[in-house]
């Protein structure tokens, strides 16, 4: 899937699939120029764990406002158990609804 969604010749450290690797873009310049807030989220049963807690920092490290919830579960688990999914779409909700 990755040679569908990335230019001809790059590999997996190409900023849209491994930001944390090359900043350079000036996409974290901008989402800090607009004043953006991040979401992340996570589940310590998915094998991307690691990757997500590492973007939540890069972003951190960067001066992104992030907010981050990680808990129990595994990838995708909002897709086939829909209470996990109305617990996901509560998360969502208080981030598009917080003020700060």
């Amino acid at each position: 899937m990755w040679a569908l969604s990335l230019p001809v010749g790059a590999d997996r450290d190409h900023e849209y699939c491994n930001p944390v690797v090359r900043g350079e873009s000036g996409q974290l310049d901008r989402v800090r120029v607009l004043d953006w807030r991040v979401l992340v989220t996570g589940c310590f049963g998915d094998l991307l764990i690691d990757r997500q807690m590492e973007f939540k920092k890069m972003l951190e490290e960067n001066g992104l406002k992030t907010v981050a919830h990680f808990g129990e579960g595994y990838h995708g688990m909002e897709v086939s158990e829909p209470l996990k999914a109305k617990e996901l779409f509560v998360i969502i909700n208080e981030f598009i609804g917080c003020d700060n």
